[in-house]
């Protein structure tokens, strides 16, 4: 509803990002969920690093019920904040308007709610460093449900299945962040959001 987004530079400091820099940001689930976040964190780390990515920096947004803490020095590495502490009605919106990537592990909503800040978005499917020979024990099974392969079928989210993928999905994004702009704007305007008024939560309890 009127989404009026603060300045960059505002919003970074606030944040304690570099305006000059590229944000990519990645949604860590509670480990319960998926418990290779730190994998997945360490790939990214290393594409920074080795400039695969250009001048970027990583943001990490844990869950509700998330502790960083067990992260331990991988903390000071990134940009983080817990969920329950950073909200308020304009953080989050103006964490996907102005992060450049979104990466959601696991079929978060927060994916869609990106593409409605025009902001390119992926589910991550592979489960970082870790090979199961059991599909069932993968996280890549959620992905087979109905309402996601909908929205992966639309070519709105990409599904992304391995390390190498991941770093070429975040670096063309990059370059190019209107890569899939019709098929994100199909989704939102007629196959998913239906109406961007605010008002879903009405219209959901008639």
């Amino acid at each position: 509803r009127n989404f009026k987004p603060l300045p960059r530079d505002v919003f970074f400091k606030r944040i304690g990002a570099d305006p000059q820099k590229k944000l990519i940001t990645l949604g860590a689930k509670t480990p319960l969920v998926f418990p290779h976040n730190q994998d997945i964190i360490k790939i990214i780390l290393e594409a920074i690093d080795t400039k695969k990515l250009g001048d970027a920096e990583l943001m990490v947004r844990f869950d509700p019920g998330h502790d960083p803490s067990p992260y331990g020095a991988i903390l000071d590495k990134i940009l983080w904040e817990r969920s329950e502490t950073a909200s308020g009605e304009d953080h989050l919106p103006n964490l996907l308007y102005h992060s450049d990537v979104y990466l959601g592990l696991g079929a978060t909503t927060l994916s869609v709610e990106a593409c409605a800040m025009n902001t390119p978005a992926c589910w991550i499917g592979f489960d970082g460093f870790a090979e199961y020979p059991d599909r069932r024990l993968s996280c890549r099974l959620q992905y087979d449900l109905a309402v996601f392969r909908r929205l992966i079928e639309s070519g709105a989210i990409d599904l992304i299945e391995n390390k190498e993928a991941l770093i070429g999905w975040i670096a063309q994004s990059l370059k190019n962040p209107d890569y899939n702009l019709k098929a994100r704007e199909a989704m939102l305007g007629r196959e998913y959001f239906n109406a961007k008024d605010g008002l879903a939560g009405w219209r959901v309890a008639d």
